[in-house]
């Protein structure tokens, strides 16, 4: 049934248009071009094609363009206009070959990630098995996992410096800021001293823990939306690697709304920890009693999620002072970093991200007793 078929999908293009869903918009442009191709409606295609890649022109979505261009090809052809049909075609040839290096990039690192996992995998069972060489085998596999992670890092430094695309410089700047060397080498100085006293179930909880956040990390690195309750348990494996390298100088609590489905939401990941290591460092650090921080997420507007993360660390006023007394000239990478991704975000997926920083400041409002962090992120159901 053809014709409703091209009723319907037309229907679809006003509303998609009307509410600004470009991608959706798009697919359904393509549809209907397969549609005039398949009822030999040659004119009708090649019109709804031109509009449709218009539409792409100000959408970068490669997969999505080689898909049209391909029907397009096809109505030049029942056209005549061979001439045309080729240059369409050589077009969709380059686009395709620019997906398969994108993708092959992809796989190589896919199967790094789970050799690695595997590795670790084994590792840990021979730990088990050997308990007359525990402290050895420990020692080894912190040795082992301290060159992982520097290889790692340097593989990814590699790729940042070779990439042609904004999109990936900026996914790279970020891994290497949630993941630096400094909080790595004392996260993993923190496990040792569990294994160089035989607490066991100590150093095999924490090792657990730091290899799950690894893997989150890489794979939240590649991704542009994960879901809800991935996230929150990468910040729980966070804060508790955190708690180790601070020598549980702080608390944390994670609090949710209960009216949030965390399994069928997906967010933008990854965006607390670099925010999470400046409470650390520059508030509660520097605190001589024990510090807190609190995470909530709850629904505004039923269109986003609102992300906070609160501590009551010494303030952004006194931190400033101690890196000036100590001629330290700091520069918030985690704002520098998180500003370019939104941007990026908001770019590329017709978003709108939005963050603020603030002080926390007591009930007189004079002085600054911590520092919170606002985010709205917009969300999709998976």
């Amino acid at each position: 049934k053809l014709d409703k078929s091209e009723l319907f999908y037309k229907k679809a293009l006003d509303l998609y248009t009307k509410s600004g869903y470009l991608t959706e918009r798009i697919e359904t442009g393509i549809d209907l071009a397969k549609l005039y191709n398949k009822s030999l409606q040659v004119q009708k295609g090649l019109s709804i094609c031109q509009e449709t890649l218009k539409i792409l022109d100000t959408f970068e979505s490669n997969s999505l363009k080689k898909e049209l261009l391909e029907k397009y090809n096809q109505l030049l052809q029942q056209s005549g206009d061979y001439k045309k049909a080729v240059v369409v075609l050589e077009e969709a040839y380059t686009i395709e070959k620019e997906l398969w290096s994108t993708e092959k990039t992809k796989s190589l690192a896919e199967l790094q990630t789970k050799y690695e996992t595997e590795k670790k995998a084994a590792q840990i069972e021979k730990l088990s098995q050997e308990k007359e060489q525990r402290s050895i085998v420990f020692s080894g596999i912190v040795i082992g996992l301290i060159l992982l992670v520097l290889v790692i890092i340097f593989f990814f430094r590699q790729k940042r410096l070779q990439s042609q695309y904004l999109t990936l410089d900026s996914e790279q700047k970020f891994l290497r800021t949630q993941m630096n060397p400094h909080f790595i080498f004392n996260a993993l100085t923190a496990i040792q001293f569990y294994v160089l006293k035989n607490e066991e179930k100590k150093s095999v909880f924490y090792i657990s823990t730091f290899a799950k956040l690894m893997r989150q990390v890489l794979n939240n690195s590649q991704d542009n939306f994960v879901s809800l309750e991935e996230e929150i348990d990468t910040l729980k494996n966070y804060l508790e690697l955190q708690k180790v390298r601070f020598q549980d100088k702080f608390d944390y609590q994670i609090e949710i709304d209960p009216d949030l489905e965390i399994d069928e939401l997906a967010i933008p990941p990854m965006f607390a920890q670099p925010f999470i290591e400046n409470s650390l460092e520059h508030g509660i650090k520097h605190k001589e009693e024990k510090g807190n921080i609190k995470i909530k997420f709850y629904q505004q507007d039923k269109k986003y999620l609102v992300f906070e993360v609160e501590d009551d660390g010494i303030g952004l006023d006194k931190s400033e002072a101690i890196n000036a007394q100590n001629e330290k000239k700091h520069q918030s990478m985690a704002t520098k970093i998180t500003n370019s991704r939104i941007k990026l975000l908001n770019k590329r997926f017709n978003l709108a991200v939005k963050f603020d920083i603030s002080p926390i400041k007591d009930e007189k409002n004079n002085v600054q007793i911590g520092t919170k962090v606002w985010f709205l992120l917009p969300f999709k159901y998976l």
